[in-house]
This record gives structure tokens, sequence and C-alpha cells, in this order.
């Protein structure tokens, strides 16, 4: 889809209260930082170590040190567009991330980061001096030793439950938003919320953008142009976005086949369904089933559990864990 209509859910998403609950939390949970990045740059992104590390702090103190930040950033975007990413900043700090997605394609992502593997800060201190150097980068060692005992430390085993941790919250932001992103908005005319929540209940028996029109009381073509210029989708963009959503949803919490979940979606093909949902995830249904499954048990992805209003942090390992 065009980078303007992500723009949209990206604004929507950086606004919303779901975001700013779900990362507080997940800080009380952890102990740890989360934020939102959108997709592409935007002015004064602060890097994800930058919360938990004061070592990261003490680079952006310079201007060689705020470069070397951007540029893990600039890394981590790309990284983020493959899959989930566990790795290191320029500076050798630890930095876990992972993407969040929709059918209109990737809006950005979550990220914690500024922690280090062990605490044995010979070796940490020698790591991370070399890589500083390498970009001409000097610090003194006793500073360099100082800064790293003030950084947390995440083992590897701590590290994928907190990507684990990444995955559940990415998947309930988009679960909580996506669908509801251009219901709830008090921005939006009566006549939109209304529109969309019809397209939600009768999305399997294919409306049309006519059909819709008709039961909010406009014209097709003026509703047509309010529609996409009030929620960034054209119609038939935003009925898909509500069929994939409702398929994703059934491929996590039912082993129904696929072929029934295509016909309880409402779509006209098993390969229409498959090239979309490729298309927009990067993945077949099948792989996309296969990978929940193996990424989380039933007590650590219950999706039911989170319909039913309970928070997130309810499935989450206790703070002792971190």
């Amino acid at each position: 889809m065009p980078y303007a209509i992500r723009e949209v859910l990206v604004r929507r998403i950086a606004a919303s209260k779901v975001l700013h609950a779900l990362c507080q939390d997940l800080q009380v949970v952890t102990g740890l930082a989360i934020r939102f990045y959108a997709e592409r740059e935007q002015p004064g992104d602060i890097p994800p170590c930058y919360d938990q590390s004061a070592f990261c702090r003490r680079l952006n103190q310079t201007k060689k040190g705020q470069r070397g930040c951007h540029e893990s950033l600039h890394i981590l975007r790309e990284e983020t567009r493959k899959g989930e990413w566990d790795g290191e900043c320029v500076a050798g700090c630890h930095v876990c991330a992972v993407p969040v997605n929709s059918s209109a394609g990737p809006l950005g992502f979550l990220a914690s980061g500024g922690f280090m593997e062990t605490e044995h800060h010979l070796v940490e201190m020698n790591h991370c001096r070399h890589l500083l150097e390498r970009r001409g980068i000097r610090l003194a060692p006793g500073e360099i030793r100082a800064l790293l005992e003030q950084s947390p430390v995440l083992s590897p085993e701590k590290r994928q439950s907190l990507l684990r941790l990444l995955q559940m919250a990415a998947g309930y932001l988009i679960k909580e938003l996506s669908l509801e992103l251009f219901v709830q908005g008090q921005d939006l005319p009566a006549s939109i919320r209304r529109a969309c929540e019809y397209i939600r209940h009768h999305f399997a028996e294919d409306p049309v953008l006519e059909e819709v029109a008709r039961e909010v009381g406009l014209s097709p073509s003026h509703f047509s142009r309010l529609f996409h210029s009030k929620t960034g989708l054209r119609f038939k963009e935003y009925v898909n976005e509500v069929r994939l959503q409702k398929v994703r949803e059934l491929l996590r919490d039912s082993d129904e086949r696929i072929t029934s979940l295509v016909e309880v979606a409402g779509f006209r093909s098993i390969s229409q369904f498959n090239r979309q949902f490729r298309a927009h995830y990067g993945l077949s249904p099948r792989d996309y089933r296969k990978q929940c499954r193996e990424r989380y048990s039933e007590r650590e992805y219950d999706e039911r559990g989170l319909s039913e209003g309970r928070t997130v942090s309810s499935y989450m390992v206790s703070p002792e864990d971190f």
C-alpha cells in the first residue's frame, strides 16, 4: 500500500492510549523502558539504549557518538523489516526489537536496549572500547567501566524472554488498534464510524461501496471521497484489512483448515487469499500458523484471555525474572 496510508496508521498508533498503556505495563513488569519507532526516521528519535544505559547517554554528548547512535537506529530499522532482532548497537550495547506490521505494511517496531550480556565488565569494557575506537570515539578505560557498571545486564535467555514479550505486545497492539483506528476516533464523522462498524460485521458478505454508502445515508461518490480522506484507506483496502486481521486471529486461535478460514473471511478463492496474505505479512498462512505454534506456548499466548479484557502484564514473567 502507499506510504501515505501507512503514515496515517503510524500517527494514530504513536498517539494512542493503548500504546502508552502497553509500554507502561511492560516497564512495570520488566523494569525496562520500551519505545515504539515509526517505520521511517522521525525528527528527535532517541535510540532505545538511551533510556537504560548511562553509557549511551554519555556517547550522545558528543557529535561522533550521536552519529553512531543514528547509524544504529538505521541498522535497526533495516533489520526489523526482516523480523525480530537481538543484536548490538555500534557501541556494543544489546538491543531487542520486533516489527509492528499491519496489512498496510510495516508500521515500525517496538524496541528496548542498553543492556549488557555479562557482568564481567573487563570483557565488556574491552569490547566496547574496540568498537568505539573504530569510529574515532575515545573514552578513558575508567570512564567506560564506570558507565558499564550502571547499565542493566540481561543474559541471552532473558533477552529471548524479552523478545517474546515484545512479540506479544506487538500482536496485541495491532489487534487492539488496527480495526479500531477508524471506529473509535472522535475526529471521524459519525457516518464513517457507522460505515466501519458495518464493514466489521458484514465483511464476509463481500460488502460493496454502494451498499455501505446507502446504509449510512450518503451518495457513493461522496462516501468514497469522505472515507478515504478521513481514514487514509480506500473502501476496498479497509475491507481487506478487516478480512486479513480476522484470518490472522483464526490462524492463531483455532485448528480449522485454512480453506475453511478463507470462506469465513469472505475471500473468493484460496489463491487470492494466499497471494494477499503473503504480500502483506511476508509468509504463507501455513507458515504463519506454524510460527505462532512454535513461538508461543498456551500460557504465553492466550489470545482469548486478551480479548476478555485482561492486561498484557497478566501473561508476562515477574519483575524478578529481569
